[in-house]
């Protein structure tokens, strides 16, 4: 079996996404060593993936790209409904207090507004409807493999992706 235990880029400090190596989809081709790749990577540069304990992390709310998370809600490894073949999102997601909020408050539909006013200012465009779908998507196949309520960020991960099932 793979060893996908979370990785961070060396180059920005950033945690990783994973992506099934040789597979394409929404997010572009396979340019990530080791099937690991950005999601939130303004300047471009290619995933360099260590592990956590090799840098000083650069966390951000997995919603709103926040640059300080304090907590993370929990959920198990699934298949991202947007993506074509194999894009995946593993382990739990980063939140800031005020996502945190509206997670507890269960107001998805303004923590997608929230993710795409933050797609705006780093694009410098409003996102477009499809955009916001799959975003949606996104959001309500993630609400079905949370496993508890938001909690204070353990870093770095203790657990294997298969945990948590």
């Amino acid at each position: 079996m793979r060893d996908t235990k979370a990785r961070v880029c060396a180059v920005c400090a950033r945690v990783l996404d994973y992506k099934e190596p040789g597979t394409a989809g929404i997010l572009g081709p396979d340019h990530a060593e080791e099937g690991w790749l950005h999601l939130h990577n303004p300047d471009g540069h290619l995933a360099v993936p260590v592990m956590p304990d090799e840098v000083k992390v650069n966390g951000f709310c997995d919603f709103c790209s926040d640059p300080a998370p304090s907590l993370e809600l929990p959920a198990r490894d699934f298949k991202l409904p947007v993506a074509a073949g194999g894009t995946a999102s593993r382990g739990h997601w980063s939140c800031c207090g005020a996502c945190a909020v509206l997670i507890e408050k269960d107001e998805w539909d303004r923590i997608v507004e929230r993710a795409m006013q933050t797609f705006a200012r780093i694009n410098g465009v409003r996102p477009n409807r499809t955009a916001r779908r799959a975003t949606e998507a996104l959001y309500d196949e993630l609400r079905k493999h949370v496993t508890g309520p938001v909690r204070p960020l353990t870093w770095p991960p203790t657990r294997t992706p298969d945990q948590d099932r």
